[in-house]
């Protein structure tokens, strides 16, 4: 029984990971035509490398946040509801109970996830910076060659990669703690 819940499994992440893949490079496509048509002021007005960070890695973000967090989640949530409808069928007063601790789960979480996203806003920013400084300085080398900035230019990237790294690291530890915090409330 175990080996067949573990193939269904299997082809169940697989099935939905290829299905997110797929819309997702549909839209990455979407974005690269949108992108074409803008007005030249939108392009002054925005830097390249963010735009490029735009179309790959914000794409990826959205794969990966996809496949190891909502597609868990919404099998969680069917999980729960199975197990919610089985406790109210066997003893609906602990099922009572058990629900008292749902609005302090809510408010943890949704804390922790406002302060997230925060972290995770500033860090697409950054990376968008660096990209925008990569790609500024590759388009430019004859021009920092021929004037030797390399030591200029890589400080200045030292400090927005240092300044992105953070914002990574905030974010990471905020959603530890936003794991361990869910984990806790679940066993409690």
């Amino acid at each position: 029984m175990g080996g067949l819940s573990s193939i269904a499994a299997y082809l169940s992440t697989y099935g939905m990971s290829l299905a997110v893949v797929q819309v997702l490079s549909e839209v990455r496509v979407d974005l690269f035509s949108h992108l074409q048509h803008l007005s030249l002021s939108f392009y002054q007005q925005f830097k390249s490398g963010d735009l490029i960070a735009r179309v790959t890695a914000d794409i990826e973000r959205m794969r990966i946040v996809t496949i190891k967090t909502v597609l868990p989640l919404l099998t969680n949530t069917v999980t729960l509801l199975g197990m919610m409808a089985i406790m109210f069928w066997l003893n609906w007063e602990l099922a009572l109970v058990a629900i008292a601790i749902f609005p302090l789960c809510f408010l943890l979480t949704s804390r922790l996830v406002s302060r997230i996203r925060k972290f995770a806003r500033k860090h697409r920013t950054s990376e968008g910076v660096l990209a925008s400084t990569t790609g500024n300085t590759i388009g430019a080398i004859k021009v920092v060659q021929a004037l030797s900035l390399h030591n200029l230019l890589k400080s200045i990237f030292v400090q927005q990669n240092n300044k992105s790294l953070d914002e990574a690291v905030q974010s990471l530890k905020l959603s530890a703690a936003l794991e361990r915090t869910v984990q806790v409330l679940i066993t409690t």
